[in-house]
């Protein structure tokens, strides 16, 4: 599996021109707002139990966030999708994204072509169930930089695994009755 490099990152931020034109082509009478999110993941963890290293892993990958908002009977309710992708299906990104942009949509117009029918057929529920609006704010697109003193990926699997067994041991000496960290 490829480590989670700048590589990989700046191979999705190739795909951010398709995604946005992706989500603003979208947008259709029925269907007044779409948004995708990314997400690129490269995780380290470890547990101990009463100062000894138990386990170390990581993960990496690439998440995928869609939001739909459909319209029906004047009321707008949303739909969702999401998918967790490896880091190698980066250049895949555009055709996952397409397909959930298709999913978040029906389910979007199921939502309120239901929520427009409960309206009519309970009018007191109905009168309960509000339209979904997003604030009325200019969409922010953007690319959120990782912020850090030490870089993660050069962080060994060992050295969390070390910090993790430091922790317990260190909850262990608070006090003699913790018997057990």
């Amino acid at each position: 599996m490829p480590t989670m490099t700048r590589d990989l990152l700046d191979s999705i931020a190739k795909h951010r021109a398709e995604l946005l034109s992706l989500a603003g082509r979208f947008g259709r009478k029925d269907i007044p707002y779409a948004d995708i999110r990314v997400e690129a993941v490269d995780a380290k963890s470890a547990y101990a139990e009463n100062g000894m290293p138990k386990e170390a892993g990581s993960r990496r990958h690439l998440s995928v966030g869609i939001r739909v908002l459909a319209e029906a009977g004047g009321l707008r309710s949303p739909g969702y999708w999401g998918a967790i992708l490896g880091p190698e299906e980066g250049a895949r990104i555009g055709r996952r994204a397409a397909e959930g942009l298709a999913v978040a949509a029906e389910r979007a117009r199921h939502n309120a072509r239901a929520k427009a029918a409960s309206r009519k057929r309970f009018p007191a529920l109905g009168a309960s169930m509000t339209s979904t609006e997003l604030a009325p704010v200019e969409a922010c697109r953007d690319t959120v930089a990782a912020r850090y003193k030490i870089d993660p990926v050069d962080v060994s699997e060992g050295k969390v695994a070390d910090a993790a067994a430091e922790a317990t041991k260190l909850a262990l000496s608070v006090d003699k009755k913790i018997s057990y960290a």
